[in-house]
């Protein structure tokens, strides 16, 4: 019993002290309540004021690209669909699957491959994504391995004298303090505070204009629940969040 309530004080301590978002799963159009968030996740905002999913078959090339997170281009049938991964894709060419959808390419035979699985790649074709060390594609896990030409490629890193992880303190200004990216789908949220850029602690710092954007899109603003006017910034997988706590707790 006192293991359990050990690694609860930690899981919290975790979340107060060093609180990360996971972007893998971000907010679908349906929960999103708010125009302005309904705008920037591509999603269709509709006369009944209600956010949806688009219908990717009515776009046309340049509208299919622009809404790369949800649709998918065939440049054969001129058409586009609906983007389910990278492997569902057909190509032979990694310029054939990224003109597709931008988050894939090619390895081998006739199916396209995410940018984020670095290691199927060769050194040849390695995404920017990923980066290479001379002899194999790798995912990027330290800053500090990379020289100055490969730490400018990277999302996740920065050069100043060395290369660096990119942290909230980085940002110079409010309109670039959004988030830092911890890993390939973990982000750092940040906040602007008393001119400086610095890690936001929690999800209650964030108002209306803040939330949607500063959490990579994983939190949208809503109403409580059982009440008509207060709001607040909540996460859009929150109950898996909660669940993965109780199963670890369960299993000690």
């Amino acid at each position: 019993m006192k293991e359990k309530i050990v690694i609860i004080i930690f899981i919290l301590m975790s979340i107060i002290f060093g609180w990360t978002v996971d972007t893998y799963q971000q907010c679908q159009c349906e929960e999103l309540s708010l125009q302005s968030e309904c705008s920037l996740a591509n999603c269709n905002w509709t006369t009944l004021n209600t956010c949806q999913s688009n219908n990717c078959t009515q776009f046309d090339q340049f509208s299919c690209q622009s809404h790369s997170q949800q649709c998918a281009y065939n440049s054969k049938t001129k058409s586009c669909t609906t983007f389910e991964s990278c492997k569902t894709l057909k190509g032979t060419s990694p310029q054939n699957c990224s003109s597709q959808n931008p988050s894939c390419s090619w390895v081998s035979g006739n199916s396209c491959t995410s940018t984020q699985d670095c290691y199927k790649f060769s050194v040849k074709n390695c995404p920017t994504t990923c980066y290479s060390n001379g002899m194999q594609c790798e995912s990027v896990t330290q800053c500090s391995q990379l020289n100055q030409t490969i730490c400018n490629t990277q999302d996740l890193c920065t050069w100043n004298v060395y290369c660096e992880p990119v942290q909230c303190s980085s940002y110079q200004s409010a309109d670039s303090c959004l988030f830092s990216q911890v890993s390939g789908s973990s982000i750092q949220p940040c906040l602007w505070k008393s001119g400086a850029c610095v890690n936001a602690l929690s999800e209650e710092v964030f108002n209306s204009s803040t939330c949607f954007t500063h959490t990579g899109q994983s939190y949208h603003w809503t109403l409580k629940e059982h009440s008509d006017s207060a709001y607040f910034c909540k996460s859009c997988h929150q109950f898996l969040f909660t669940i993965s706590i109780v199963i670890i707790v369960l299993f000690l």
